[in-house]
C-alpha cells in the first residue's frame, strides 16, 4: 500500500473493521468499543493516513476552525492572545484562523467575510474598537448563521454573545491612587473613552482623585491610536500645550513606551521630571529604560478561555444566555513612576 495515498476503505481492511467505523473513530462519532478504536487508531498511524479536511467537514457539518479577529500586531497583547487561544483550540481539535482588520472599513468587511467563507465553526473578536461602534453591525454574517461567538468585551445578551473584560474600572482606579499618592495633580491621560475598557479606566482613575482630594481640573485627556507612534504624538502635544505636566497615564503599554520616547525628545527625565505608565503589562515594558509601570493583564489565560467559552458553545455543552467572565489586573510600580522601587 502506498502511504501517502492511504484511503479510509485502506484502513479499514488494515484494520479488519467497515470504513464506517473508520469514520466513527476519525470524526469521534458515534459508540466504538476500547479495543477496536486502538487497532483503527494503530492502523492510522502505521499509514500515515491523514483524514480530508473537506470530507470530514461534510459528515460532522464542522471545519474545527476558529476565526480569532484582531486589529493589529503590533501590540504584543494580542501576541499573547493568539498563543493562549492556540495552544486550547489545539488540546481541542481546533485551529485558530487570524483575521488582521486595519483601519478602514473595507479591510474590516474583508477580513469577516474570509473568515465567513471559511466557513469556521465560531468567531472570537478580540478588537475593542467593536464596543463604540457596535459588534452586531460587524458581524452580521455570523450572527445571521447563528454561529457562536465570544468577544473580548461585555457580553451582548440580544445576539448571544459571551464575553470576557478585565476589571478595567478597578484597574484604573489602582493606577489613579498610585499617581495621587505621588501628588501628581497636573496629569495627561492617552487615549480617549471610545470604548468600554478605556472608559471604566478614565473613571475608576478619576475616582481615585476624588477620594484622595486631589482636584480634577489639573486632568487632561489626549486622542491617540493606540500605537506606538500615537502615544509618542500624544504625549509630544501634551508637553507642548501644557508643559506643567508631571505625569502621564496611557491606555496601553505601547503608547506609554512612546510617550517615554517623547519625553526623552523633550528633555524630560523619567520620572524625575514626568512620571509615565501604561497598562496591559507586555514583556517589553520591563525591558525599556526606565522599566515601565504597569497594570499587569493574564492575557494568556484570557485568550484561552476565549476558546475555551466558545468550544462549549460549539459542541452544545454550555446553554443558556450569554455569559460574562471577569479577570482581574495587577498593579506593577517600577522605575518610570518612582525612582527607587525595592
Amino acid at each position: 500500500m502506498n502511504e501517502k495515498n492511504a484511503t479510509l476503505a485502506d484502513i479499514a481492511r488494515l484494520a479488519g473493521v467497515s470504513p464506517a467505523t473508520v469514520s466513527r473513530v476519525i470524526n469521534k462519532s458515534g459508540y466504538v468499543g476500547n479495543r477496536t478504536r486502538l487497532v483503527v487508531e494503530d492502523a492510522i498511524k502505521s499509514t500515515g493516513f491523514v483524514p480530508n479536511a473537506a470530507a470530514k467537514a461534510m459528515v460532522t457539518r464542522r471545519t474545527s476552525l476558529i476565526g480569532l479577529i484582531i486589529p493589529t500586531f503590533e501590540n504584543p497583547v494580542y501576541q499573547e492572545i493568539l498563543k493562549g487561544a492556540n495552544d486550547a483550540g489545539v488540546e481541542r481539535g481546533f485551529s485558530v484562523v487570524l483575521g488582521i482588520e486595519g483601519e478602514d472599513d473595507k479591510s474590516v468587511s474583508a477580513a469577516i467575510l474570509r473568515l465567513a467563507a471559511l466557513q469556521v465553526d465560531g468567531i472570537i473578536v478580540a478588537k475593542p474598537e467593536y464596543h463604540s461602534i457596535g459588534t452586531a453591525e460587524h458581524l452580521q454574517p455570523f450572527i445571521a448563521r447563528r454561529l457562536p461567538i465570544v468577544q473580548l468585551g461585555n457580553r451582548d445578551l440580544e445576539n448571544l454573545i459571551d464575553g470576557i473584560t478585565i476589571n478595567d474600572f478597578d484597574c484604573g482606579y489602582a493606577m489613579g491612587m498610585h499617581f495621587a499618592r505621588l501628588g501628581h495633580e497636573s496629569c495627561t491621560l492617552i487615549g480617549e473613552p471610545v470604548n468600554s475598557f478605556v472608559r471604566e479606566r478614565h473613571e475608576g482613575f478619576r475616582k481615585a482623585y476624588v477620594d484622595q482630594g486631589l482636584p480634577l481640573t489639573g486632568l487632561a485627556v489626549e486622542a491617540a491610536d493606540f500605537s506606538r507612534a500615537g502615544g509618542n504624538a500624544a504625549a509630544l502635544r501634551a508637553l507642548s500645550e501644557r508643559p506643567g505636566t508631571s505625569a502621564i497615564l496611557a491606555m496601553n503599554d505601547i503608547m506609554a513606551i512612546g510617550a517615554i520616547d517623547a519625553a526623552e525628545r523633550s528633555g524630560r527625565r523619567v520620572p524625575e521630571d514626568l512620571a509615565i505608565a501604561g497598562f496591559d503589562g507586555i514583556q517589553l515594558g520591563a525591558l525599556v529604560r526606565p522599566r515601565l509601570t504597569t497594570v499587569i493583564f493574564p492575557t494568556y489565560e484570557m485568550g484561552r478561555s476565549l476558546v475555551e467559552l466558545l468550544i462549549s458553545r460549539i459542541d452544545g455543552s454550555c446553554g443558556g444566555e450569554a455569559r460574562q467572565m471577569v479577570f482581574n489586573g495587577r498593579l506593577m510600580v517600577r522605575e518610570s513612576t518612582i525612582r527607587t522601587v525595592l
